[in-house]
């Protein structure tokens, strides 16, 4: 086991943990990775991949992300990603998990990538960076794709043409199946009642919000709306809507001396052990333990 800094991982191959490390063979995908938890594993700190974008796929279980201020929850059958400037990290890895992943090393300019020309490398690396949503629904060629990219890795002979060869196909038909899977209807929607809605949940996270008012605001579904929340801020609108509150909670209980009961009470909690809970789950620290650590 060893760990590599610019890339923020530690490279392992276990039973339930598999970080493999691909640089020597495939520069442009230096990290493959598989984790299936057998028990509720600690996240990362917070962090960036240098030059690399990480690539997230969800088969089993959900995990949370914290990435560029937002709480993004990845459900099985979809993908989450990150490009290398985003601030990021997995909250923690909760049992039953299991996720696939890969980092995609950006090219230089001019650079190509293996068996592309530097105009396919352009398209690719655009097409990833342009995704519309950091989160969107998977297909089976990704998971196929990384599968694959496994099978290669434990079938093939070290340093034999056909490894090289076939990972080398098999990481770039990865790619492709990414990137159309990312801008294949995931645009995300120009509501401006729904932004409306969002803004007002930020600034006044106090207000009950009742569901059948937002349904009638926007004139959509409760599932279309849960869909098109998701696609804005990750989260499904009362999950977002207690991210909001707890939020508003870290900054009361930073800046005021005002009570943990005061302000469970204010922002709608149903009581003090209810929202003593929610803000551990959220920040892994009891609200007394948070004001200490920040006031």
């Amino acid at each position: 086991m060893h760990k590599v800094p610019t890339l923020g991982c530690t490279f392992m191959d276990t039973p339930e943990r598999r970080v493999l490390d691909l640089s020597s063979e495939l520069p442009f995908l230096p990290v493959l990775g598989r984790s299936r938890s057998s028990k509720v594993r600690e996240g990362a700190v917070e962090h960036r991949h240098a030059r690399c974008m990480e690539l997230t796929f969800c088969e089993r279980g959900s995990v949370k992300f914290d990435c560029e201020g937002r709480v993004w929850s990845l459900l099985p059958g979809n993908m989450f990603v990150t490009q290398p400037k985003d601030a990021h990290r997995l909250r923690m890895n909760p049992k039953g998990a299991h996720l696939w992943w890969v980092f995609f090393r950006v090219p230089a300019r001019g650079e190509a990538l293996p068996s592309l020309t530097p105009a396919e490398t352009r398209w690719l690396v655009n097409r990833l960076q342009a995704l519309p949503t950091r989160l969107f629904p998977s297909t089976d060629a990704i998971r196929d794709g990384f599968r694959d990219l496994f099978a290669v890795v434990d079938r093939e002979p070290a340093s034999s043409p056909s490894r090289s060869l076939r990972l080398r196909m098999s990481a770039v038909s990865l790619l492709l199946a990414i990137a159309d899977a990312g801008h294949a209807g995931t645009r995300v929607p120009r509501d401006d009642a729904l932004r409306g809605i969002i803004d007002r949940m930020r600034r006044a996270p106090e207000v009950d919000y009742v569901l059948d008012d937002l349904l009638a605001e926007t004139r959509l579904s409760q599932s279309s709306l849960a869909f098109k929340f998701k696609q804005l801020v990750g989260l499904p609108p009362h999950a977002f809507l207690i991210a909001c509150r707890i939020r508003r909670a870290k900054e009361l209980l930073a800046q005021t001396t005002r009570s943990v009961l005061s302000i469970a009470s204010e922002l709608k909690f149903s009581s003090s052990q209810h929202f003593a809970t929610r803000f551990k789950q959220e920040t892994g620290v009891s609200p007394l333990g948070w004001r200490k650590r920040n006031r």
